[in-house]
């Protein structure tokens, strides 16, 4: 699967990505079409990729959660350390 997430990924990077083209994909990567979905349901939800009308596109959100997280961990270390 990680390797087709990264083409995937690649794939949305470089506009390739919509909602009508999923047969030329999955052809491509020569997968069936519940994988092919279910990489696109995982980078949704993992905040990597977001849906804009009909197009994939990368999102940032992912760096933003990566952030919050780490701010949360530096806070929770410091008052961990002070007890």
């Amino acid at each position: 699967y990680v390797l087709n997430a990264m083409k995937v990924l690649e794939f949305v990077g470089k506009g390739r990505i919509n909602r009508r083209n999923w047969k030329e994909i999955v052809s491509e990567l020569g997968i069936p079409k519940s994988r092919y979905y279910y990489i696109l349901r995982r980078l949704k939800a993992l905040g990597l990729v977001y849906r804009d009308e009909d197009e994939y596109r990368l999102s940032s959100r992912f760096t933003t959660n990566l952030q919050k997280i780490a701010e949360y961990w530096e806070a929770l270390k410091s008052r961990l350390e002070k007890s």
